[in-house]
């Protein structure tokens, strides 16, 4: 008798959740209005609890509308049809390590024809087998390889510090002077003290052609011995692609918010967002209205 109660139970909850204006995701489109979307794979979302979230808190608090999608969701679209809709696509990282490659050619187009990435620090840099990639999935569009494994092994990704070129740059992106020590490196609270940004950083393989206009901050590696004396690799990288805009953060976002501190990600977003892509937003007025009980399911 008990299982007859759970169909009925599901639909009643499902309406008490729409009409309490509660929007639930599938990892599919759940609307044809404009927003942001954040492709992220529903696997390693599973493994790493918070990133996803993280992203989404940002985007819901600065009044973007956003959907978060799988892989699977943006294939089964045209290009054209998501441009009209969801001129930005953000790709967070950690739960985009793996992506196949109908998405890599996907994105190509969407690029093309004006389309708008935010790229984040490891994405497409394994297969779906967990096995490093000989390059990374994006480095066609980037320009640049930002994961050399063959080269690097073990040493591929390491500990760096985030260093603005000027103070004009991180003021672009949104960073005080009270968050920047005498050599514009960005410092955050922890256990109490202002200390410099300390993140997990990628070894980037730049190519000639790669000018240091494109370059806002560096992230900066200090160490034992001469090889690690102030090495230093691109940490903000815009580039073009077709009548696409991308930026490349080599920093891991999601990570340093749920872990370290919420700062590089709101301050990314808002720049990438409201600055280099231009788009419009939505000010949250109060009581805010709750938004989002978001089960992902793998499609």
């Amino acid at each position: 008798m008990k299982k007859t109660y759970v169909l009925p139970a599901i639909i009643i909850l499902f309406i008490l959740l729409m009409v309490q204006g509660i929007r639930i995701s599938f990892g599919r489109f759940v609307s044809d209005g404009f927003s942001v979307l954040v492709l992220y794979n529903p696997v390693l979302d599973k493994a790493n609890p918070g990133i996803l979230g993280a992203y989404e808190n940002v985007l819901k608090e600065e009044g973007v509308p956003y959907q978060s999608v799988t892989p699977a969701a943006v294939l089964s679209r045209t290009f054209e049809s998501i441009l009209e809709k969801h001129p930005v696509i953000i790709i967070p990282d950690t739960i985009a390590q793996a992506l196949q490659e109908d998405v890599r050619l996907w994105l190509i187009n969407y690029l093309t024809n004006g389309g708008k990435i935010l790229v984040v620090y490891d994405v497409g840099i394994k297969d779906r087998h967990g096995a490093y990639l000989k390059d990374a999935a994006l480095v066609d569009l980037l320009g640049f390889n930002y994961m050399n494994y063959e080269q690097w092994r073990e040493k591929t990704y390491t500990r760096g510090f985030l260093q603005f070129k000027d103070t004009a740059g991180a003021e672009f992106f949104g960073i005080s002077t009270e968050n920047l020590d005498g050599e514009n490196f960005a410092v955050v609270d922890i256990d109490g003290k202002r200390e410099r940004l300390e993140s997990p950083v990628s070894r980037i393989e730049m190519n000639q052609e790669n000018g240091e206009e494109e370059i806002y901050a560096h992230a900066v590696i200090t160490g034992q011995g001469k090889m690690w004396e102030q090495e230093k690799y691109p940490a903000f990288v815009s580039s073009e692609y077709g009548r696409g805009k991308l930026l490349y953060v080599n920093l891991p976002l999601g990570y340093l918010s749920v872990y370290v501190d919420g700062l590089p990600l709101r301050a990314v977003l808002k720049t990438y967002l409201f600055k280099m892509a231009e788009i419009p937003f939505l000010q949250r007025t109060e009581p805010p209205a709750i938004d989002a009980a978001i089960l992902n399911i793998s499609d």
